[in-house]
């Protein structure tokens, strides 16, 4: 019979076998997540809009009209901007400008995801499995990317996770002869609601996956399972619950709003200049998925070969129809096909735990060691040209990061071939710590040039200027970024035509104004022809992230008429 010091002893290092997977993804997921979310200004232009209106909702204190300055934005629905808006309320002050608060929601969700694949899919997997799926998806570039960034995306990952892990389990009570339990169905259909709220899309991601099921199964029964009926009566009686009383308050068809001005043209067309071919994404997915897209032949070789296992089944179902959705989708952005990372992580963990694992032909291999070596190069190079290209400085940071990648290029690869798996993982979990730290945390939020309305909201807060806007907006002409208005304020913006701007300056009612370079160069030449003067405040040279091009901001305010 043990002694009590013995049973404390016991009790205390079962307590911490059993939390040390949760500190440990918590710790993992802090050092992936947060470089650059408090370093890294607001960026254009998806993040601007987001963070603008949720700011304008806390500025006004009202959360039923969703605006950019006084034009509505009825393109997504108001759960995030309520997020943003609450979590800013409660961490900030006036001017509510500071835009990690924004981006708190993404790095909540993004983490809340990696321990929920440890904590849903260890009873089922296995905690080793489980506890590599969290570590695969969360190590991943754009969910990284994702996390500290002030879209409704993270979030939405999150109740897509968890609507379809409810969709596995009944799908798989159903092939193991197991009886349905009124949870999961409670879960699918309640997740699908929030998924809606966030952005309206969830259901596709059901939809794809139980079709394909269905096919692959030549049967559909098991979907009585989920009540179809009153699940899909719940999901739209919770869905008009918001849509109906937003409708009413905002004085608009919200829903058609969303609809014609957001989801048709992203269906018809690249919206924004962001249509691309199909293929775009599997040309991509190796640096999506980065550093642990080493993995991706190994798991679908194994997926392959393992077709009739049930859970390797639903896994390819809630990967791949969804994949080919989206691929058949003209506008492309690259976190659209983040829902299905961690089905991704999943089946990449049960490969790699396998003994089958390293079992497939030389081709294969091949493939494998070409795709990996092709992307790590390509991206190593990317590392050190972007920011040159910007400064014209070879910069140390971006040295590191790149030999970091080159260096783990050899090392995982290496490592995965002598079937040292932990070993390889960890080079790769490690490598992506050292280059998001790297990048998001030193260098990007130092490449000035980037940040052009960070860069002329601080020139605005000198003491000449502060005092000519707090009378009259600044007028901008030629740079129309979201980014401007709140990093400077909601009412110190006017985007105007250049008409009106030298209309003003003619007239001694001229303002403080921004100009783009060709709009600039056209009022010089107007105010040289009329005869009347001005004074350059400031000129600023940057890059536009956004349009891709270089750019020139002129300052202007306005002088005695000569």
């Amino acid at each position: 019979m043990s002694n009590p010091m013995e049973q404390t002893q016991h009790g205390l290092k079962s307590s911490l076998t059993k939390h040390f997977g949760w500190v440990a993804l918590v710790l993992l997921c802090m050092a992936l997540f947060l470089p650059g979310l408090f370093q890294v200004p607001v960026t254009d232009v998806d993040e601007a809009r987001f963070a603008q209106a949720s700011k304008q909702m806390v500025e006004t204190h009202d959360y039923w009209h969703i605006n950019i300055q006084n034009k509505p934005r009825h393109l997504k629905p108001p759960a995030i901007y309520w997020l943003q808006s609450f979590i800013t309320q409660t961490t900030q002050k006036a001017p509510y400008n500071q835009i990690f608060s924004y981006r708190l929601p993404s790095f909540f969700a993004a983490t809340t995801t990696t321990c929920l694949i440890f904590l849903l899919c260890a009873p089922t997997l296995g905690r080793k499995t489980a506890f590599i799926a969290s570590v695969v998806f969360a190590s991943t570039l754009i969910v990284a990317f994702e996390s500290s960034f002030s879209t409704t995306d993270a979030c939405l990952m999150l109740s897509i996770f968890v609507m379809q892990w409810a969709l596995g389990q009944a799908y798989l009570n159903h092939r193991n002869n197991r009886p349905s339990h009124y949870r999961w169905p409670i879960l699918f259909w309640g997740s699908m609601a929030v998924g809606i709220f966030l952005k309206g899309i969830a259901p596709i991601f059901a939809l794809g996956t139980i079709t394909a099921l269905c096919l692959f199964d030549r049967q559909w029964r098991w979907i009585r399972s989920l009540h179809p009926g009153l699940g899909l009566l719940s999901v739209l009686l919770l869905t008009l619950g918001w849509l109906i009383p937003f409708s009413l308050a905002s004085h608009s068809n919200f829903l058609w709003d969303m609809i014609s001005q957001d989801v048709v043209h992203k269906v018809t067309g690249g919206q924004e200049g962001h249509g691309q071919p199909m293929g775009f994404y599997l040309m991509l997915m190796p640096l999506l998925f980065w550093p642990m897209s080493l993995y991706f032949v190994t798991a679908f070789n194994y997926a392959k070969r393992q077709w009739s296992n049930p859970t390797i089944r639903f896994l390819l179902a809630w990967i791949l129809p969804n994949w080919l959705i989206y691929e058949l989708i003209p506008t492309k952005l690259i976190h659209y096909l983040m829902p299905i990372f961690p089905a991704i992580a999943l089946l990449i963990a049960i490969t790699l735990l396998s003994p089958l694992a390293h079992a497939y032909q030389r081709k294969a291999r091949l493939c494998e060691g070409s795709v990996w070596f092709i992307y790590n190069t390509a991206l190593a190079i990317g590392i050190i040209y972007l920011p040159y290209s910007l400064t014209h400085q070879i910069l140390l940071p971006v040295v590191v990061a790149s030999l970091a990648v080159l260096t783990n290029m050899l090392l995982a690869y290496l490592f995965f071939q002598q079937q040292r798996t932990i070993a390889s993982l960890i080079s790769n979990a490690a490598t992506a710590i050292i280059v998001y730290i790297l990048l998001f945390s030193v260098t990007f939020p130092h490449l000035s040039s980037l940040w052009n309305s960070q860069r002329v909201a601080k020139v605005l807060q000198l003491p000449t200027f502060h005092q000519q806007l707090t009378q009259h907006p600044l007028l901008v002409t030629g740079y129309h970024e979201p980014s401007l208005i709140f990093e400077v304020g909601t009412d110190a913006i006017e985007f105007t035509s250049l008409n009106h701007i030298e209309t003003a300056y003619a007239t001694d009612h001229g303002s403080l104004a921004l100009l783009g370079k060709k709009d600039y160069q056209q009022f010089k030449a107007y105010a040289d022809q009329q005869g009347f003067s001005y004074r350059i405040g400031a000129i600023l040279p940057g890059y536009n992230l956004n349009h891709g091009r270089h750019i020139v901001l002129t300052l202007i305010e306005p002088t005695q008429k000569g």
